[in-house]
Parts: structure tokens; sequence; C-alpha cells
């Protein structure tokens, strides 16, 4: 419904089998938009050699860990997705993608907020409101 072809749940597949199966994909970038170890975890056990990977997801708290070998060997770069990082690159392709209607986000916005709103919406959610996925700040 969202332009997705090929859907993968992670938790109801086997690891092993699942990294196997997408390793053979050979992406060039893994985007995360997890925000959770286990996600960082599998972009890194699935981006090809040389390939991107791409932090949209923010792993909250004070530590993340990565396999800093794998890393190394692989020659991945990792890109942050931050509105605070200065890279954009990824960005063109996926609004392109959006105006094109491949990609329909429009149902996975939880949250419609007012600027002046902001700060407590960033409050909530950092105190884990689970019901959040998505949000739209009004200008």
């Amino acid at each position: 419904r969202l332009g997705v072809k090929t859907v993968y749940n992670s938790a109801q597949l086997d690891r092993e089998q699942l990294v196997k199966e997408l390793k053979q994909c050979e992406f060039d970038v893994v985007v995360d938009t997890s925000g959770v170890q286990a996600g960082l975890d599998l972009a890194t056990d699935i981006v090809k050699t040389g390939g991107l990977i791409n932090l949209f997801g923010w792993i909250k708290g004070d530590a993340a860990t990565f396999n800093p070998t794998k890393w190394h060997l692989g020659g991945f770069t990792v890109v942050n997705s931050s509105p605070s990082s200065r890279l954009r690159d990824p960005f063109p392709p996926a609004i392109r993608m959006m105006h094109e209607g491949i990609f329909d986000l429009r149902p996975l916005v939880t949250h419609i907020d007012e600027l002046k709103d902001y700060p407590a919406r960033m409050k909530q959610i950092l105190q884990g409101d689970k019901s959040y996925v998505k949000g739209v700040i009004k200008l």
C-alpha cells in the first residue's frame, strides 16, 4: 500500500536466514530507520562491501555499538540523516520518489503539531511515546 514491493518482518524471521537472503541483493545503500541496535546490526550485515549505511533512525540513549572490524573490512560509508547533518545526498532521490507517488508516507504520520507545540512533542518522544511514528510541524 505504501509502494514497497517486498517486506520482511525481522522479528518473525530467523535472523541468520534473513541476512543470508538480503546479503545476496548487494544493496548499495541501506537506510536504517529502526532507531534500535538490532536495526543498526542488520544494516551492517546486509549492506554490500563499499556500500553506504544511512542512519535515519535515532537510537536514543547514551550508547550504541558497532563491530569496527565489520565496518573496516566492509569499507562502509556511514552517514547520519539528522537534521543537523550537512549531508543531504540521500534526500533528493527519496523526495523525488515521494513526488512520483512511489512512496506514500501519509499513513505513517501519527502526529501533526503547531510549531509552538514542538518542544512538548519532543519531550514526549524522548520519554518513549510508542504511539509516535512520524510527525509534521505546521508553520
